[in-house]
């Protein structure tokens, strides 16, 4: 995998509401092709990476399934310690 901060710079700075994941996903499932059998999309967007283990049967699996979409409100504002917020639209 690549170096862990520049990764995550890029992870966090790529659009990700919820529904609209599929930024963030590409991103994940770059850095994953190399370690994983399998890629594959939930029915929801979730992104789920597969290795085989490779004992003799019956042999582990390891799943690693990501939940990666960011809540799309902004603060606007703080008025006597409350935040503001604004929905962030995805259009």
């Amino acid at each position: 995998m690549t170096e862990l901060l520049p990764f995550l710079k890029e992870l966090i700075s790529a659009p990700g509401l919820s529904g609209y994941e599929d930024p963030a996903a590409r991103i994940i499932a770059d850095q994953w092709r190399p370690l994983v059998d399998e890629i594959s999309r939930g029915k929801l967007g979730s992104l789920h990476g597969l290795r085989r283990g490779t004992s003799k049967e019956p042999r582990s699996s390891v799943m690693i399934a990501t939940h990666m979409d960011a809540i799309g409100l902004m603060v606007s504002g703080i008025t006597d310690g409350f935040l503001g917020i604004n929905r962030i639209d995805t259009q």
